[in-house]
């Protein structure tokens, strides 16, 4: 009995493991075949759902057949294990485990199946999002823009922009006349877009009629100067809203269209379907449309106001944008009377809805007009309905950026105006924000550590982040026009990385990107040796004075020390006149190199080159004089060059630091003692390098040492100069490694059989 369970089970097993090579999970016919003919019907609420999930599928042109068999198949349940106390049926045992072997197989590919039916659906969602979200960039902004490279793919359209921003900084450097930097900017967009892609013309027209104070041209952080107290406030607030009155009523007016205004009203009348109006109602649109126009004369001159003197006065009042004081009411009354009497007695509640909602820009001319004049609280409270209360969402700014950011820039929020371009075309925003900032209506973080836009819980006043998005901009085209990306860089000089006191400033920073980036030193200018001062190049157009420019290039120099480019670093102390902190810097690299035994050509060229620039009167001139002779004798000792090793040793010597006899080794002692630290540390180095040339050198005579012969004259040289080498490492004190002492041994044992050499068959003591 126990043998036949046994072979039953192992049938069992090969049953099993056949079913399950048969059944291929990639095989979405073959599984759900045997799906079906194992399967049983799912309930009516599975079903429901799954033909659900079809349905979004189908809609996203999927092939949704094979997901609907695969999730409307359901299982039989798996059969009871064998137990082996029961009696024993091999039919019934085999029928169990093949069904058993077959559900599981099924189940792991259905399963699996799903799984890749799901991953496809979200690739495919996620494409279909990522090319509708693009589609919708440049239908909206009129341009083929790609949303994650921005305008930048336009290259004259960066190029006409860039221009400008050459000469807007162009006039900063040299203090001039202020530039109407806004001015230029629209006329450089309008050359770029056509009549129905003009969204950002309008941004910045809208800009331009906001900036424009009534007592003349603006000049650098007006705006900023203006909000310090709160009088400032008030008159800021106070010309933000007049601004915006007008810029609307500007607006609107271009809707005329050359015709006459009593057509234009008729025709309005004739949209809001009051076709029984009285020649007096008639009267009271045409004065309504010519408030809302912002067309003085021709509401003055309207028979109602010709006939009524109050309401004369009030409509001029109305005009000069003071206090609204008319009390009399409108109940009862046509729509555009009651309209007109609304806005000249600051009443907005009984202003009539259907010509407050008729679109965007007459909602806010009316909430603005409604505003007190000098009242920041009610402006901050209207502020706050716009972006808090109502927000992207009530405006709809996924389907039309233009009339949310065209709302806020009407409400003076430019900080968030700003923010919010940023996310649709980064260009555009860079472009939007040189201006606000520059004249102080754009409050700027004082570093580009913290987030984008900084806000205070409750509150509508902002900060934003500006030169990081100048950052941003910048390093994209840093490496295709690099002095573009400098004068960009130049309107955030006085912005720092973080608020660390001794944090590096932006343009410092960036500007050391630059030159990496390119490669490219010359963007400093030249340098002339005997002036000792920056010549040309892009330096010297940013920073005329020459002191300034020396601090500038002391903190490029750290910035540079602090990466790791020390030649570069060098150099910029140097040009910048900090000769302590170059040479410091000269002899602790030259120290390092000599020291770890670097073998790199370039380095050691590139501050053999720097120390050419040491003035001869530096206090630690004698110190590089060393440290040169010393890297080029241990380079010479490495490579084979024209010049013999033994040339550089006798320069040591001659600055009686090195010696080349016994005799020479206490004054060398003496000399070594007034050098720098950094300076005596490379001798074990020197030490060892002579050593192996001497060795090599006596080695090349002693065949001619050990035979019968007189000992060369060269050879009795090198011995003396390995004595004076042996003596002077005793000197030194060092201790040196395996390599080294092995090098020391046998240099010793080749000086004394040169010294018993010469005893011996020479004739010497």
């Amino acid at each position: 009995m126990d043998l036949l369970l046994s072979k039953s089970k192992e049938l069992a097993r090969r049953t099993r493991d056949g079913v399950q090579r048969r059944v291929d999970v990639n095989d979405p016919v073959r599984l759900l075949a045997v799906a079906q003919a194992h399967a049983r019907p799912a309930h009516h609420q599975d079903k429901t759902m799954h033909t659900l999930n079809a349905q979004r599928l189908l809609g996203d042109q999927m092939d949704v057949d094979n997901y609907l068999h695969l999730k409307n198949v359901k299982l039989m349940t798996a059969a009871e294990p064998f137990i082996s106390s029961q009696p024993a049926s091999v039919e019934e045992f085999l029928k169990a485990e093949r069904q058993n072997a077959l559900i599981s197989a099924v189940t792991s590919a259905q399963e699996a199946a799903v799984r890749d039916f799901h991953q496809q659906h979200f690739d495919h969602l996620q494409h279909e999002w990522e090319h509708t979200e693009k589609a919708e960039i440049r239908k909206i902004l009129g341009v083929e823009l790609d949303v994650t490279s921005s305008s930048l793919a336009q290259k004259d359209q960066s190029n006409v922009f860039q221009d400008v921003i050459e000469d807007f900084v162009g006039h900063i450097i040299d203090n001039t006349a202020p530039y109407p930097i806004v001015e230029r900017l629209k006329e450089a967009a309008t050359t770029l877009y056509s009549q129905d892609q003009r969204a950002f013309v309008d941004c910045l027209e809208i800009v331009q009629s906001m900036l424009r104070p009534p007592e003349g041209p603006l000049h650098a952080a007006h705006y900023a100067k203006l909000r310090t107290t709160r009088d400032g406030r008030q008159q800021y607030v106070q010309q933000m809203r007049r601004s915006a009155i007008t810029k609307l009523q500007e607006r609107y007016r271009a809707k005329l269209a050359g015709a006459d205004l009593e057509s234009f009203a008729r025709a309005k009348r004739t949209q809001h379907l009051l076709h029984d109006m009285t020649r007096d109602d008639e009267q009271w649109a045409v004065l309504f449309y010519a408030l809302r126009m912002g067309l003085r004369e021709e509401a003055l001159h309207t028979n109602l106001c010709q006939q009524d003197a109050d309401l004369h006065e009030a409509v001029a009042s109305a005009f000069a944008f003071q206090q609204p004081s008319f009390l009399r009411t409108a109940d009862g009354r046509s729509l555009y009377e009651r309209g007109v009497l609304a806005l000249l007695s600051g009443s907005p509640d009984n202003f009539p809805r259907e010509l407050q909602q008729e679109n965007l820009e007459d909602y806010l001319w009316f909430k603005l007009r409604s505003l007190p004049e000098n009242d920041v609280a009610q402006y901050t409270e209207f502020q706050k309905l716009i972006s808090k209360s109502y927000g992207e969402s009530h405006f709809q700014a996924a389907r039309n950026p233009w009339n949310y950011l065209f709302a806020l820039l009407f409400t003076a929020q430019f900080e968030r105006a700003v923010e919010f371009l940023q996310r649709v075309d980064l260009e555009l925003a860079v472009h939007l924000a040189i201006p606000l900032h520059h004249y102080g209506a754009l409050d700027a973080t004082e570093d580009i550590s913290e987030n984008t836009l900084v806000e205070q819980p409750g509150e509508v006043a902002c900060l934003y982040n500006f030169g990081l998005l100048v950052q941003r901009y910048a390093r994209l085209i840093m490496r295709q026009s690099p002095a573009t990306a400098l004068n960009y860089l130049y309107l955030v000089r006085s912005m720092k990385l973080s608020s660390a006191a001794d944090s590096p400033s932006v343009f410092v920073v960036n500007f050391a990107d630059v030159i990496l980036e390119n490669n490219d030193l010359a963007l400093l200018g030249g340098y002339d040796t005997s002036m000792r001062q920056v010549l040309g190049g892009d330096l010297v157009r940013f920073m005329p004075d020459i002191s300034a420019r020396h601090r500038f290039l002391r903190d490029l120099a750290i910035e540079f020390r602090s990466r790791g480019k020390f030649p570069e670093a060098i150099r910029l102390f140097q040009e910048a006149q900090e000769d302590d902190e170059a040479t410091n810097l000269l002899i602790e690299k030259l120290t390092e190199v000599i020291i770890l035994d670097d073998h790199d050509d370039i380095a050691w060229s590139q501050y053999l080159e720097r120390s050419r620039f040491v003035p001869a009167d530096a206090p630690r001139r004698a110190d590089i004089d060393v440290l040169e002779n010393v890297v080029q004798f241990i380079y010479a000792c490495h490579r084979e060059t024209t010049t013999d090793p033994l040339f550089f040793w006798q320069e040591l010597n001659r600055m009686q630091v090195f010696p080349l006899h016994p005799d020479e080794v206490d004054t060398c002692m003496r000399k070594i003692q007034s050098l720098g630290k950094e300076v005596s540390a490379v001798f074990p180095s020197l030490i060892f390098y002579a050593m192996r040339l001497t060795e090599h050198k006596l080695r090349a005579h002693q065949q001619r040492v050990s035979g019968h012969f007189d000992v060369p004259e060269e050879a009795k040289n090198w011995q003396q100069r390995g004595r004076a080498l042996l003596t002077f490492a005793v000197e030194m004190g060092h201790t040196f490694g395996a390599e080294k002492a092995q090098v020391l041994e046998r240099l010793q044992l080749l000086v004394e059989s040169v010294e018993t050499s010469m005893r011996v068959f020479a004739g010497h003591p």
